[in-house]
């Protein structure tokens, strides 16, 4: 469903700028691309760093990092030690506010309000 979520407003400007050049410009110039941007270059940078950091402490020592169990919804704000991360607890609620917005937005966009017929 999030693939479905963040696919369909990505993919409308493109799909528009192929039946009409001016599109895609359009889109640019209405704000759209920089809202993107703030969207999902913050958590995709974040998730980029933090597994260039990982990576390296891992490299640096082996045992810094633990195995892990069967995979769990708490993981996602959970450290290797079981404790409550604010880091991960901020990324995840960040992305989970990201969704939301473009959720709202594809659907008013994509699907708006349609009147009662008389």
């Amino acid at each position: 469903m999030y693939t479905e979520l963040v696919t369909v407003p990505v993919e409308a400007p493109i799909r528009e700028s192929r039946n009409s050049p001016g599109a895609l410009v359009t889109t640019g110039r209405s704000g759209v691309v920089g809202q993107y941007a703030v969207l999902f270059g913050g958590p995709l940078g974040a998730a980029i760093a933090a597994k260039g950091i990982v990576n390296k402490q891992v490299s640096n020592n082996p045992s810094a990092k633990s195995q892990a169990g069967s995979p769990s919804p708490g993981d996602l704000v959970n450290d290797d030690a079981g404790n409550t991360d604010l880091g991960d607890l901020q990324y995840v609620l960040f992305n989970l506010v990201a969704l939301v917005y473009v959720a709202l937005w594809a659907r008013r966009r994509f699907y708006p309000a349609r009147k009662a017929i008389p």
